[in-house]
This record gives structure tokens, C-alpha cells and sequence, in this order.
């Protein structure tokens, strides 16, 4: 029996799977963000979260690195030297270093051409075509793009909540549920923060989550934020449609933003299905498609047995805390 790697590593946790050749899960581990490498500490925090997250899924699986055929690490921001700074961590396996956004489309599409789009921390469209020609849109980052991520949501939600605070704007309740749901006073103690630099990304893009509240409970600023997150993203998918002439889909949302709020999968789904293209639900979750990724370097095509044990995967990655 061989044995496989997946990871999953993103802007706000790294998630690392053990899986065996017949596509079964033995085990799971989690560990913090693992991107960024050319930020100060990044190439640390990346190892960090690969040692971390891998530690727990062998200890569940009761395996060491060396019993480990392949290892696919899914990140955000892949960069070539991932595998070297991964290659004294995992000394056993070999290494195969992919965007999260390609082991994404593997997992929502199990290999059929068509695009994805990821909406989480941060954002971007990939499309695959029949040839295997690849195209993306978004994924600039938090500084040049990622529109319709959690991370734009946030900042684009603290710019209304000051423009309101000053009158420039109708009133929101944005101005009170931004720094509530950051646990501080009010906005004067928000731009203090953030200019102290105590509040990083992963809690700006938090602030979305406040942002879903205060629609639902009407406030219309915050309503039109997240149908124009929805509309952004739609945005890129469209543009890797037209790039790759994929009309008619099939378009994938995959991501915590699409899960979390219903204004936003509405929003994009009605920008898609209104250029001809047909939305579909994402097969199975990203890290699972590293698995895949994982089981095709070992030359074993998923067949309905494997991807019968890896939507069992996926529903129990929905409720299991791995130790």
C-alpha cells in the first residue's frame, strides 16, 4: 500500500491530509496560514504550518514522512521554492508543488474542463480547458485585487463605515458592528489598530462575517456590499470563460465566502447563469483535490470506488477535529 500527502494551505490555516491508494483519509491536521513567503517571517511560517499540519495527520494515520510515496501541497501563492523549503520536512515523499486554485479545480471538477472560482481569504478564477490550457483572473492579492474575497469585504466595509461616520455616506450600521465584532470601543479605536498593525488580514476578512449580520438584519450598505462581492467575482469567472471559450460552464464557487453568505452566491450566480454559463456545485473540497492530484502521480485514475471513499472524506472533514 502507498501512502499520500495532500495540503490545502491558504492565507488563514493550512490543512494537510494522509490518504492511502484506494483514496481512503487516515488522517487530518491542521496548522495556520502557510503564504506570503516574501513577507517577513514568511518562509518560517510556511514551514511552520507544513511540519505542524502534517505532524497531526501522520500521528492519526500512524505513519512516519519516510512510509509517504507523494506529497501535493495545494498553497495559495504556490511559489517553486515551496518544495525546497518543504523537502527537509517531508524527507520521504516526492514533492509536488501546485496553486490552490489548481487542486481546487481538481476537487470541484474531478478533471472536466470548466472554471472555478475561490473565494476566501482572498479571490481568483481559474479555468481549465479540454486541452488542458489554463487561464486565471483575480489573484493579485489583498494589495492589487482579490475583489470579492472576505479580505476585500472587510476593507471595503471599514471605508463605508468611515465615510458614513462622517456623513459623506447614508448612515450604516456598519459603524457599530465593524468594531463590536473586533471587540474594540469604536471606529477611532479600529484606525488606531489597524495603524498599530494589531489587526492583520485574517481579521480584516473576519469583518465579513459582520458584514453577512448587518444584511441580514436589512442595513442596505452592507446588503450592496455583498451583491457587489458576488458581481466582482462573477466578473472573473467571466473573463476566464471568454479567455478560454468555455461558454456554457460549468462554473464552480468554491470557498468560505460562497458557504457564509447567501447574498453573495445569489449575486454570482445571477451575473454566470445571465452570460449562458451553468453554475454547478464543487464536487469535493480543495484539499481533496490534492488527493486526486496525489493519486494520479502514483498512476491510479480516481474510479467510482475511490470517489465514493473521497465524498465520504469530505463529509467527515465537515465534523471531524483532528487531535
Amino acid at each position: 500500500m502507498r501512502y499520500l500527502l495532500a495540503f490545502d494551505g491558504g492565507q488563514t490555516s493550512t490543512l494537510c491530509l494522509v490518504a492511502d491508494e484506494t483514496g481512503t483519509v487516515l488522517g487530518i491536521g491542521r496548522a495556520g496560514p502557510s503564504n506570503h513567503l516574501d513577507e517577513p517571517g514568511g518562509e518560517e511560517r510556511f514551514q511552520q504550518a507544513v511540519r505542524q499540519s502534517a505532524a497531526q495527520a501522520l500521528a492519526m494515520a500512524g505513519l512516519a514522512p519516510a512510509a509517504v510515496a507523494v506529497a501535493v501541497l495545494g498553497m495559495t501563492g504556490a511559489r517553486p521554492r515551496m518544495a525546497d523549503l518543504a523537502a527537509p520536512l517531508l524527507p520521504g515523499p516526492a514533492l509536488l508543488v501546485e496553486s490552490d486554485a489548481v487542486t481546487a479545480h481538481a476537487g470541484a471538477l474531478l478533471g472536466a474542463p470548466g472554471v472555478i472560482v475561490i473565494a476566501g481569504t482572498g479571490s481568483i478564477a481559474l479555468g481549465i480547458d479540454a486541452t488542458g490550457r489554463r487561464a486565471t483572473a483575480g489573484g493579485w492579492g489583498y494589495f492589487l485585487g482579490d475583489e470579492g474575497s472576505a479580505y476585500w469585504i472587510g476593507h471595503q466595509a471599514l471605508q463605508l463605515a468611515c465615510r458614513a461616520a462622517d456623513g459623506r455616506d447614508p448612515p450604516t450600521a456598519l459603524v457599530q458592528a465593524l468594531p463590536h465584532h473586533l471587540g474594540l470601543a469604536d471606529l477611532q479605536a479600529v484606525h488606531a489598530a489597524i495603524y498599530a498593525g494589531h489587526l492583520d488580514r485574517p481579521a480584516i476578512a473576519g469583518l465579513a462575517m459582520a458584514v453577512d449580520r448587518a444584511a441580514a438584519d436589512g442595513d442596505q450598505t452592507a446588503r450592496q456590499l455583498l451583491i457587489a462581492a458576488g458581481r466582482e467575482l462573477a466578473r472573473a469567472a467571466l473573463a476566464v470563460v471568454r479567455r478560454l471559450d468555455l461558454g456554457g460552464g460549468p462554473v464552480a464557487p468554491v470557498g468560505g465566502v460562497f458557504r457564509a453568505s447567501a447574498l453573495v452566491r445569489e449575486s454570482f450566480v445571477q451575473a454566470v447563469e445571465a452570460a449562458g454559463c451553468r453554475v454547478v456545485e464543487p464536487a469535493l473540497p480543495p484539499v481533496l483535490g490534492a488527493v486526486i492530484l496525489g493519486l494520479r502521480s502514483l498512476g491510479r485514475e480516481p474510479d467510482e470506488a475511490i470517489l465514493a471513499r473521497l465524498r465520504a472524506a469530505a463529509r467527515r472533514l465537515e465534523t471531524v477535529k483532528p487531535g
